[in-house]
């Protein structure tokens, strides 16, 4: 047998043996897309539950336990625990498989609601922007569940407004974030 033939022989026994590492290869990577989405999807999750348990506690503070629960629900949440003091509510939420834990401080306790002016709501959110900012925001008018801010104080904000539960809605505009 001379040394072309046995090389033939050995070349055509070792054919094929790519397909199955490929296929090896191609199954680990679509394990690893998994894996990442499923990471990607958990982190939006809990993402999303700190920011109704942050809405959800300053309603809390300053409505009580139906507001958290109501904004909480309009977040895409369920309060799974709540506990209120004369001072603070606590707050736990559960969105989708993540759970988030949030306290809002009450300012000048519960006050009366006055027609046209802002929400209890509203007005926690503007409290918890004060403890952020550790200074009040400048209002310049402030109804429902919409404050206008001045220019200087709506800069100062804009960065930190999400985790006060305010959404930026103008220039100089924040209102309540309820998740729509």
């Amino acid at each position: 047998m001379d040394r072309s033939s046995l090389f033939a022989g050995r070349a055509r026994s070792e054919r094929g043996q790519v397909v199955p590492l490929v296929a090896a290869l191609m199954v680990v990577a679509g394990l690893a897309v998994i894996a990442l989405g499923n990471l990607g999807g958990a982190a939006t999750e809990r993402a999303l539950a700190r920011r109704a348990a942050d809405a959800a506690a300053l309603a809390g503070a300053a409505e009580g336990r139906p507001a958290a629960e109501r904004i909480a629900g309009q977040n895409g949440a369920r309060v799974t625990r709540y506990r209120e003091t004369a001072q603070e509510a606590e707050v736990v939420v559960a969105y989708g498989r993540a759970y988030a834990v949030a306290n809002a401080r009450r300012e000048g306790g519960r006050g009366v609601l006055r027609p046209g002016g802002p929400a209890p709501a509203l007005r926690a959110a503007l409290a918890r922007a004060g403890q952020l900012l550790g200074h009040k925001p400048a209002v310049v008018r402030a109804g429902g569940l919409r404050a206008e801010l001045t220019p200087a104080s709506m800069a100062e904000l804009a960065p930190l407004a999400v985790a006060a539960g305010l959404c930026p809605s103008g220039p100089v505009h924040v209102e309540v974030c309820t998740g729509r």
